[in-house]
């Protein structure tokens, strides 16, 4: 966890986690609110011999919404947005 910012039983987090390969790196917001439990991550790949200055590659974007904090719902609703 980067930082995390709370209000009462309500947070904000952002995070840095390691990604799928050694390479990877996403860099995610975890939001938990009266109506809205979300974690949205974007997923960069870290070139061999990269320097600071130097950009990252996008890979992925995603959102996981916890579906179960709207009336009558339940489960997760998963949306992604990748690069082909």
């Amino acid at each position: 966890v980067l930082n995390q910012w709370t209000q009462g039983n309500y947070f904000t987090k952002l995070m840095l986690l390691p990604g799928s390969t050694a390479d990877e790196a996403r860099l995610c917001w975890h939001n938990e609110a009266e109506a809205a439990k979300r974690l949205h991550c974007t997923v960069w790949r870290v070139p061999a011999n990269w320097q600071r200055g130097e950009r990252l590659k996008w890979v992925d974007q995603y959102i996981v919404d916890d579906r179960s904090m709207v009336a009558g719902e339940s489960g997760f609703l998963y949306l992604r947005s990748a690069r082909r």
